[in-house]
């Protein structure tokens, strides 16, 4: 997760932050995964910081579960055409 936009509420040492945090691959911000009527998270609810940057290295964990549906689907759909009856 990386923080996308990052907010502070109030003055001095009562200030507090808000973070609104978007996957790095994902079109929309995380709001639905906060708790119900929230739309940031608060700065103690931040687990961790990025440290860097390695473009693509989520297609690692990604591919390899892509590809396996893929062969489910196309096995799927085999089997299917092999069982069901034709009128």
């Amino acid at each position: 997760m990386v923080t996308w936009e990052y907010e502070p509420c109030g003055e001095g040492e009562k200030a507090v932050q808000h973070f609104l945090t978007k996957g790095d691959n994902n079109e929309n911000d995380d709001v639905a995964l906060y708790p119900v009527d929230r739309h940031t998270v608060l700065r103690d609810e931040v687990l961790g910081i990025v440290r860097g940057y390695i473009p693509y290295l989520g297609w690692a964990a990604i591919l390899p579960r892509e590809l396996l549906r893929n062969i489910n689907d196309l096995v799927a759909e085999h089997l299917r055409e092999l069982y069901v009856p034709r009128h």
